[in-house]
């Protein structure tokens, strides 16, 4: 079978899946390959087209059919057909990974790469992947320099510049002056590295780094930390005050830089009024403290304050009557202080890391609290560890709503989407579109890029997930979307005393916080 009758051979197995027949099930099909592949693919194309399409776009790189492969097997398990879509998958693969660089060039690069650890070329994973400006995620997975290749070779491509495998692979030659040879081989041998000659040239052209500690040039975000510990002492019923810290996390010579700008007590209902004014402090020093041209907000917030309406908030100048909200402005991630520090969480944080971890291997779902179809919500995410991303059925101010928040806390889910006003149509079509419907699979790219897809909504940009549908929505839908969006990149630093999120920074009170 021909390379071409493959491709051919594929798209026709795949337009037969009942998977493909029916535009309900396009929808969640095209979303999962959004969160790959922005804009390619739309559910309006017919179960024919979008076979066709998905494998002529698909059979360029092993990389793109191994989404495919997962995607399938998530969405269509057991379904008629399968089988052939596998085995002719396979021939393309083979075919793929001979045309790239030869399978014994694959195995000797990976047996290379396998016994450098992750940390060593941590400044070349960064170089390969600087223009995605997304919150930190799970690179805790990534325990050697072939792990971190796998990871850049499941990433869209920037157009007009070489493959990130093949600027990693440079990265590294320039930290590691001993496999340098070897690398550079591998890449000359790669059919798209003639494209690319030039580049290439410029990229072996610099002088040699030789420490792993070498950090690339900033990535142009820089992060405002800011963190709100409940204090004892109010009234019962009433909102505590809080011990509110903040640091400025930036780019720098080394990797990163984290700078603390102190820590003062702020009531309850003066929180919003000072994050916003927090925001607009450090973006008006950014540009003289570092070489950023982005100013991100992370907050770590206890139970009492996640459902204010911070993306809404507006910081005030006298010069300008009326700013834009922060969530306009700014990429926002919600951290949960309750699961970080209260010791009553502490059991979810082993869920958490088991959910980041089926999101990595592509089998995580999503699911709605008010399906009725199954287990009440408890049972459900303790025995489903698939489970990523949950949406509540009502708002947490709501005594169903707010069980329903605890509960998704306290088993680990790592994104929680809520609706600060009551759930119409719009808002759960809405939610369908970012999220899914229950069941359904969700990638890792599309859960990490959620915080910069919201603030693209809220600024009235376009969204190729809500686009590709053709339907259009109204942006402040968004401004009404709470979202927790909880990673791993804290875990790893509790016990480091020089970090936001130390906890020898915390009382570690075992008190609820609402």
């Amino acid at each position: 079978m021909s390379f071409h009758d493959g491709v051919q051979r594929f798209g026709s197995a795949l337009g037969r899946l009942g998977l493909l027949l029916d535009l309900d099930r396009r929808r969640p099909f095209c979303r999962y390959l959004d969160g790959y592949f922005p804009g390619e693919f739309s559910a309006e194309e017919g179960a024919w087209a979008l076979g066709h399409h998905v494998a002529q776009f698909c059979c360029t790189s092993p990389a793109r059919l191994r989404a495919v492969g997962r995607l399938v097997d998530n969405l269509a398990p057991l379904e008629d057909g399968l089988t052939e879509v596998h085995r002719v998958r396979a021939v393309l693969a083979d075919h793929l990974d001979d045309e790239h660089a030869g399978e014994s060039a694959v195995r000797a690069l990976r047996a290379l790469l396998t016994g450098i650890g992750f940390d060593e070329i941590r400044p070349a994973y960064r170089a390969a992947t600087r223009d995605r400006r997304e919150p930190r995620s799970d690179r805790h997975l990534l325990h050697t320099a072939w792990d971190a290749f796998l990871d850049v070779g499941d990433m869209l491509d920037d157009d007009g510049a070489p493959p990130r495998r093949i600027v990693l692979a440079e990265e590294i030659a320039l930290q590691r002056c001993e496999i340098a040879a070897r690398l550079r081989s591998w890449v000359d041998a790669l059919p798209e590295s003639r494209a690319f000659a030039a580049e290439i040239a410029r990229l072996r052209a610099r002088p040699g780094r030789g420490a792993a500690g070498d950090a690339p040039e900033p990535d142009g975000t820089a992060w405002l930390i800011v963190r709100a510990e409940p204090l004892d002492g109010a009234d019962p019923g009433d909102p505590p005050d809080y011990q509110v810290s903040h640091w400025l996390r930036h780019p720098a010579d080394g990797g990163e830089a984290t700078v603390s700008g102190g820590s003062v007590r702020v009531p309850h209902a003066d929180f919003t009024r000072h994050v916003a004014e927090l925001a607009r402090r450090e973006e008006a020093e950014l540009w003289h403290r570092c070489e950023c041209n982005h100013l991100g907000i992370e907050l770590i917030l206890p139970y009492s304050l996640l459902p204010v309406p911070l993306p809404a908030a507006r910081p005030h100048s006298a010069s300008v009557p009326r700013l834009a909200p922060l969530g306009a402005g700014h990429e926002i991630v919600v951290r949960n202080w309750d699961r970080l520090y209260d010791p009553d969480y502490r059991p979810s944080l082993i869920r958490l890391r088991g959910r980041w971890e089926e999101l990595h291997r592509g089998r995580a779902t999503t699911h709605w609290s008010d399906d009725a179809s199954g287990a009440p919500l408890p049972d459900r995410l303790a025995g489903d560890d698939a489970i990523a991303v949950c949406v509540l059925g009502t708002r947490p101010d709501l005594p169903e709503g707010d069980e329903q928040l605890r509960t998704a806390l306290m088993y680990g889910v790592p994104v929680v989407l809520w609706c600060t006003g009551d759930m119409d149509d719009r808002l759960r079509s809405f939610i369908t579109e970012i999220a899914g419907n229950s069941g359904e699979p969700v990638n890792r790219p599309g859960i990490i890029s959620l915080p910069a897809r919201l603030r693209r909504l809220r600024s009235g940009g376009s969204d190729s997930f809500l686009s590709g549908g053709g339907r259009e929505y109204d942006h402040s839908l968004s401004y009404l979307i709470c979202l927790i969006y909880d990673d791993l990149a804290a875990l790893s630093d509790l016990n480091s005393q020089n970090s936001p999120y130390s906890l020898s920074l915390t009382g570690r009170r075992a008190r609820r916080t609402r």
